[in-house]
This record gives C-alpha cells, structure tokens and sequence, in this order.
C-alpha cells in the first residue's frame, strides 16, 4: 500500500496543472462578445472566436462564433443552427492558446506532448477544438480523440479530415 500511495505522490508532483482560472467559458449572447474572449482567427477582415454548443440529447460541440452572426452552425446528424446553450471561450492569458499542425497518424503523439483544450463531450467521446482552412476560410470543428479525424461545417455540408490544427493551452 504505501508503494502505491509514494507513486501517487511522485505521479502527481511531475504533473503539470493548469488552473481553472487559467480558461474558462461564459454564456455567449449574440452580439455580446466578452472582452476576454479567445480569437480562433480571422477570415477576410472578419474576426471569429472559440465557442461550444449544447445539442440536447447528443452531447457539447466545438464551433466558431461570429460576433454579427445570430446562429452558430454545428455538424452533427446533418448541420445545425442555433442561438441557444452557446458558451464562448475566454481567458485573461489569451496569448497562452496556439494551434498546433496535427493529423490523424500522429494525433495521439500531439495529445500526449500538448495541452489540449476540451472542446466538448459527443456519445460519450471526447472532442477536441480543431481548426482547418477550407477553400479559403478557416472553419473550428469537433475532433474525436479515440478517431483523431475533424469533423468541420462548410457550406450546407460536414466535411472530415485528415489535417487540421488543434487547439493547446501552454
């Protein structure tokens, strides 16, 4: 027993912890962006940010937030819209957030060398923040961590990839 109890002890003095206050996430109101939201890029001239949904029934999804959108687009079973149970990533360490070059063949390589961000819960899985340029605009979509596949809206369509960048706090 105290075997067990010394390499809990050693197991946890090497971990690193990441503070609570260090991210978090607010409630987002359409057009009521907090000035500690985390920015996820740009496309053109516009600015969008980090943010998660509630699908009732079906789990939390990463998805991007434009601040002068109503909606937010999530893919899953075909693409929905909503304005409800919407939260927006922020941070006062909003410089501490960088995307990391991943792909499936070494994305559990990237989620034991990165702090990733939890994006969200979907059937019991975890997802991961993921980011992808797609025909010219950069779109933030679900990874599944036992897949490492994104999944990304464009269009009217749920696309997959293979490629993307992942969301890390350092």
């Amino acid at each position: 027993m105290k075997q067990v109890i010394w390499c809990y002890i050693l197991c946890l003095e090497s971990l690193e912890v990441i503070s609570l206050k260090d991210y978090y996430w607010r409630e987002y109101y359409f057009n009521h962006l907090p000035v500690d939201a985390v920015p996820g890029g740009q496309n053109n001239d516009t600015a969008f940010y980090v943010g998660k949904v509630f699908i009732a029934n079906y789990g939390l999804f990463p998805t991007k937030i434009i601040p002068d959108e109503v909606n937010v687009e999530v893919g899953f079973r075909g693409i929905r819209k909503t304005q409800e149970f919407v939260w927006i990533l922020c941070s006062q360490r909003r410089s501490s957030f960088k995307w990391v070059k991943t792909k499936q063949a070494t994305f559990n390589l990237t989620a034991a060398t990165e702090f990733l961000v939890n994006g969200g819960i979907e059937s019991g899985r975890w997802l991961k923040i993921g980011r992808i340029k797609y025909k010219g605009v950069y779109q933030i979509g679900k990874v599944l961590q036992n897949e490492g596949k994104m999944y990304f809206v464009h269009g009217q369509r749920e696309y997959v990839s293979k490629c993307y960048e992942v969301l890390a706090f350092e």
